[in-house]
């Protein structure tokens, strides 16, 4: 299970998200504190990122739980080797693993797990959710953040629709339960997963607020809108000139931010927490 992923990010997807590692934690920055804070104040002695990508959540656990035993794994070779880069420029004392989360093996079972936007992936996610919680002790806890649906996810959804006119054909509705970003919008659904795999106090909270694109022109913030997420993806699979898409999507964001910036957008995501 899970080749797909596996070669997903660690083709295309995985160079990109790496070499862009910065930009990338940037707009996700705001998410760090919240899934630690869904630790709900425990002391961790052995902490797993679950799809720790670069590394950015892993390494603001450690800097939280100093005296923590810090573990980030993810299934993509070039994410991992900027989250060792960053680790050792830092001097923290992490350790990554490269590999799946359901086939995992550790050490010393886990008394904290977090993940920031790595859990929507797993083809079966109540398989994968069952061995995620044969890696933690009794009354571990777990936390993490996921998506919400696109509609609510402006800075998403804004450029996604100011491309469809220009698309040679309209995309698709995905299967909302597919692996993808979106997978895990479904609250039903999602605590259905975790009590079915044998977690506790399994909780969601709404997360809204605003995410700030990257680009301090206009012009920087529709070419990484069209080079990463979904419209980026219809522009590849369609062959299609990107360019009259990026001017699109520029008016776009400057019909809801204004010309000059910042460049903010609505965001919403679940925050996820649960017991072993």
């Amino acid at each position: 299970m899970n080749e797909d992923q596996k070669e997903y990010w660690n083709a295309d997807a995985g160079d990109f998200w790496a070499k862009e590692a910065d930009t990338l934690d940037g707009i996700l920055e705001p998410f760090l504190q919240p899934v630690l804070s869904g630790l709900n104040g425990s002391e961790p002695t052995a902490l797993l990122d679950i799809g720790c990508g670069a590394g950015a959540l892993t390494l603001a656990a450690k800097e939280a739980f100093p005296a923590a035993q810090c573990t980030g794994l993810d299934v993509s070779h070039p994410m991992l080797q900027v989250a060792k880069a960053r680790a050792a420029a830092a001097g923290a004392d992490v350790k990554f693993i490269e590999g799946d989360a359901t086939l995992a093996e550790l050490d010393t079972l886990a008394d904290a797990m977090i993940s920031r936007y790595g859990i929507m992936f797993f083809e079966d996610p109540v398989d994968a959710f069952t061995k995620l919680h044969a890696l933690m002790r009794s009354g571990g806890r777990f936390s993490a953040v996921c998506w919400q649906e696109m509609p609510k996810n402006a800075w998403l959804a804004v450029p996604m629709m100011s491309a469809i006119p220009l698309l040679k054909e309209p995309p698709q509705p995905p299967d909302p339960h597919a692996p993808g970003p979106f997978a895990f919008a479904d609250k039903a659904r999602v605590l259905s997963i975790f009590k079915a795999a044998g977690w506790r106090d399994v909780s969601m909270e709404r997360w809204h607020g605003k995410l700030r694109l990257p680009g301090s022109t206009l012009d920087e913030a529709g070419s990484f809108m069209t080079t990463l997420g979904p419209v980026a993806s219809l522009i590849k699979e369609q062959e299609l000139d990107a360019d009259p898409i990026k001017l699109a999507v520029m008016d776009a964001i400057k019909d809801e931010c204004g010309a000059g910036g910042p460049f903010e957008l609505d965001a919403a995501s679940w925050i996820v927490t649960a017991t072993a």
